[in-house]
């Protein structure tokens, strides 16, 4: 028994070994390249430039939001998580070539995260929300208390789904 135990182990320490490492942020993550947005005029209809925080979506992505040049979802802000970074980003093209849920970043945006040389990286990514809140302050004018409201942008902490997005975009 003791000798097929270490017979079965020693015949399995090979394969071990011959299995690729998995990188951790590819497990469940989405696949990022990175492009030239100098080289011409995005499906957003905007010039781009490589240091600016842009992002050209997956076409099957592109065409959920109703498709069309420009998109709904141009212009749209997205957060993109890699190596324990989290930056925002804008969407401002499409990418015919990628694969459903991956992005193609901007230089910039991908040198932020990564070093470029990489090539390729694997992260998360989602909608912000866009929706204003109220925000109510109190302060003291001389003796009077003032109460103001305003609108405020959203602060950002929260992210939403694709389906949540497209909800909140044709409220």
């Amino acid at each position: 028994m003791l000798f097929s135990t270490v017979l079965s182990a020693a015949l399995a320490l090979p394969l071990l070994a011959l299995a690729a490492p998995v990188d951790v942020e590819k497990r469940g993550g989405s696949r990022f390249t990175y492009y030239d947005t100098s080289v011409g005029l995005g499906a957003c209809g905007n010039w781009n430039a490589n240091s600016a925080y842009t992002v050209a979506l997956n076409s099957a992505d592109y065409a959920a939001w109703g498709g069309g040049y420009p998109s709904a979802v141009c212009g749209k802000k997205i957060w993109v998580k890699y190596g324990g970074k989290t930056v925002s980003a804008s969407i401002q093209d499409e990418c015919p070539s990628c694969s459903k849920g991956q992005l193609d970043l901007s230089e910039g945006l991908f040198g932020s995260l990564a070093d470029k040389d990489l090539g390729v990286i694997y992260g998360t990514w989602g909608y912000q929300s866009t929706k204003k809140t109220k925000s109510r302050a109190i302060r003291r004018d001389g003796e009077a208390e003032v109460e103001a409201e305003e609108d405020v942008e959203y602060d950002g902490e929260d992210f939403l789904t694709f389906e949540q997005a497209l909800a909140e975009a044709s409220a």
